[in-house]
């Protein structure tokens, strides 16, 4: 099966789909996932399955940036629940370390490609994540309409603290590595000062370097190791770091979201989700000077304020769990009908030996639970907010001030493809039409057919409504759910999907008079 741009292969029920998308400096490149179903196909090649029918469409989860291997256990449960599976692989060490270029535009063209597939539930797409996948799951969800729910697993939520943090505590491990260096053999991380610091910072340089932090080798303050202070060079209050903060576009998170973290994550400190449930760091173990709380490192500007303090009280659920010692993978705690829940495992303060968990044990959250209140559901149109339609007629223009979601026009070779202008344009209008509940797959018990098609054209005037408060020069949505359903197909000809461009055209046909 091929669209253009991308490539399916595979039997039974476990394929390959190859996506070709333009890199920033417009060279294309070509990267993988895998793709699992629920239950085996009919045997043949893959366009047996192009006309699922709209009632047995699967719904989806993706599991962003880092490969969700087929024979975990938690991949075997999403299956036998009825979902697919898709999961980077094959992953270049690069988009390992850079998390905010290149990889955060293919996990976008993932997605473009994800809503065409004609056996996929476009209305019923999750995204899930951890670490730095959980930032790109941030970022996905808030400039993405049209996901049913989101999972964010110890997620970076503010970029200028996670590197503030790491910059400010690195001269500890400097000053031991210039002290065993001479002569000596090169020490054993676990022999490091603050083995974490040492290993996130090493590792994720390269996305600190395309934000704005211009340094490399030891950063050491006039006080010396003893009082390690970030580098002058960093500017933490540039535009850059801000842009790449899911705090930043917190108004645009309007899909279901689950966070997770624990109270002793010394990777991603929980400091900038939540201070009320924060412990002060365990000085035993850590040196003196260490640092770690947001109002330290960032003490003034937007970014100094925590995820909870942003958004509105009712849009925040917090549930904490105490653990003390380990208790193995845990049920996560959350409110279906509130738009972001925060479930804490409480494994006291941070110290020396702590990674994402003091007990790595304890971080195997059971996120099926979550994932299938809202997958489980009928469709039913989301809230979406004026700074989401903001950030999709931004897109939709592609002039979005995040490098990674600002696509390049097609170019000759490149036409249509994942992750250029015109293929994301498609999907701004697929997303928002899921989001409205026009793509709902799944049949609806509580809906005849003519009163959620209603419900649809009822949420479009909504989101009319919402264009109107946005500057003309990115209003982007034609006057009725028709012409949009009729704009979205002249894309998705233009992009080589007819199949797709014929359902919405016959979605347009069957609305009835608004």
């Amino acid at each position: 099966m091929e669209g253009i741009g991308y490539r399916l292969d595979g039997s039974a029920r476990s394929f390959r789909l190859s996506i070709r998308f333009p890199r920033f400096d417009g060279t294309p490149e070509t990267r993988s996932v895998r793709l699992l179903l629920p239950e085996d196909l009919p045997a043949g090649p893959v366009p047996r399955i192009r006309r699922t029918p709209p009632g047995q469409r699967f719904p989806l989860v993706f599991a962003v940036h880092y490969e969700l291997p087929e024979e975990e256990e938690r991949t075997a449960r999403y299956l036998e629940r009825g979902w697919a599976v898709m999961t980077p692989v094959d992953i270049p060490a690069e988009a390992l370390a850079n998390i905010v270029d290149e990889d955060l535009r293919f996990q976008a063209a993932v997605l473009q490609v994800a809503r065409r597939l004609p056996f996929l539930d476009p209305s019923r797409i999750a995204l899930r994540g951890g670490s730095a996948g959980g930032f790109q799951t941030l970022m996905l969800s808030a400039h993405q309409a049209g996901l049913r729910c989101a999972v964010s697993h110890s997620g970076v939520v503010n970029m200028a603290h996670q590197f503030a943090y790491l910059l400010a505590n690195q001269p500890f491990n400097d000053r031991y590595e210039a002290e065993v260096a001479s002569g000596s053999p090169v020490p054993d991380i676990a022999s490091y000062p603050i083995p974490v610091v040492k290993q996130i910072r090493d590792a994720f340089l390269p996305t600190g370097l395309a934000l704005g932090v211009g340094v490399a080798g030891p950063l050491t303050g006039p006080g010396g190791p003893a009082e390690p202070v970030a580098s002058p060079a960093v500017d933490f209050s540039a535009t850059a770091w801000a842009l790449h903060s899911p705090v930043t576009w917190a108004g645009a998170l309007d899909a279901p979201l689950l966070l997770t973290h624990s109270t002793a994550d010394l990777v991603v400190p929980l400091d900038p989700v939540t201070r009320r449930y924060a412990h002060p760091p365990d000085r035993d173990t850590l040196p003196g000077g260490f640092r770690i709380g947001l109002q330290d490192l960032i003490p003034d500007g937007p970014l100094s304020v925590p995820l909870e303090d942003i958004l509105p009280e009712r849009d925040f659920h917090v549930e904490v769990q105490a653990v003390r010692g380990v208790q193995g993978p845990l049920p996560v705690r959350f409110r279906p009908d509130c738009r972001v829940s925060l479930h804490i495992v409480d494994e006291g303060p941070v110290d020396r030996s702590c990674g994402h968990y003091r007990h790595p044990e304890n971080g195997v959250l059971q996120d099926e639970l979550f994932l299938a209140a809202h997958l489980g559901s009928a469709a039913r149109p989301a809230a979406l907010t004026g700074d989401k339609l903001r950030v999709l007629a931004q897109r939709f223009r592609g002039c979005h001030p995040v490098p990674a979601f600002r696509m390049p026009p097609a170019e000759a070779g490149l036409a249509a493809f994942p992750g250029t202008l015109t293929a994301d344009r498609l999907d701004v209008l697929l997303g928002l039409l899921a989001a409205l509940g026009a793509l709902a797959g799944e049949p609806d018990p509580n809906r005849a057919g003519d009163e959620r098609r209603g419900t649809a054209q009822a949420g479009y005037r909504r989101s009319l409504e919402w264009q109107a408060t946005l500057e003309p020069a990115i209003q982007f949505l034609p006057p009725t759910l028709r012409e949009c359903l009729e704009q979205a197909a002249g894309l998705a000809r233009t992009c080589g999907e007819p199949d797709l461009a014929a359902q919405l055209e016959e979605r347009g046909r069957s609305l009835p008079a608004p």
